[in-house]
């Protein structure tokens, strides 16, 4: 009865290791699946600021195109 007794309490030791590593290891995905969806949130941040600089570069250098267009056909006129 006393091995028995031993017995058990060794396997419930080993039960309550193995819940804490199994709670442990699910932590550490939650943690994983978190950092995963900040740096996917962050990069499409990212690509949505950088999208909107080349639109403005765009339209920035059309303007500057135009500029110069008109300024050649003043001088084109005043020739």
């Amino acid at each position: 009865l006393e091995r028995q007794l031993v017995q058990a309490g060794i396997k419930g030791k080993v039960m309550q290791a193995e819940m804490e590593i199994t709670k442990q290891k699910e932590e550490i995905k939650g943690d994983t699946k978190d950092a995963y969806r900040q740096t996917e949130a962050e990069q499409k941040n990212l690509q949505n600021i950088m999208g909107n600089e080349v639109d403005l570069k765009k339209k920035e250098m059309q303007m500057e195109i135009q500029k110069a267009r008109n300024q050649l056909q003043g001088n084109n006129n005043n020739s």
